[in-house]
């Protein structure tokens, strides 16, 4: 069994450096879709980025909500509840680069005074620059 070389060490950490350098000149783009399942409007209580999730969603309407993202990890995060009832749901989304390459998460949580039901669905693109769509869906 041959031990690694100084060369192959400095190759694989030439080609691990080539994978962040190209990440770093692309920026990325995320595309969240928040639907609402909901019999009401649905109302923003916090996002992240900021200013980019709409206040309101109407009944049976989907909100697309794009964002472009430069470097090596994003994340986007929404937090919607019902207008009259105790219902909320916490959604997230991220990705962040690594050597090895990606890796994508999602979340959705339900954070109201009564239990809805929170989903999140994630469809990513595995090559640089790594875009992702992912939706936000609160139901019931």
């Amino acid at each position: 069994m041959k031990t690694p070389t100084v060369n192959t060490a400095l190759i694989w950490l030439l080609c691990g450096w080539s994978v962040m350098a190209a990440s770093l000149v692309h920026a990325n783009s995320v595309t969240v879709n928040v639907q609402n399942a909901t019999p009401e409007v649905l109302l923003l209580v916090s996002s992240y980025p900021p200013g980019h999730f709409p206040m309101s969603i109407a009944p049976g309407q989907t909100a697309p909500v794009s964002f472009d993202i430069g470097g090596t990890s994003s994340e986007v995060t929404a937090t919607y509840r019902r207008a009259r009832a105790g219902t909320a749901c916490r959604f997230s989304a991220s990705h962040v680069v690594h050597v090895s390459g990606p890796r994508f998460n999602k979340s959705a949580v339900s954070t109201g005074t009564t239990s809805a039901t929170c989903l999140t669905f994630q469809s990513p693109t595995w090559r640089i620059p790594y875009n992702y769509t992912a939706t936000f869906a609160f139901y019931h």
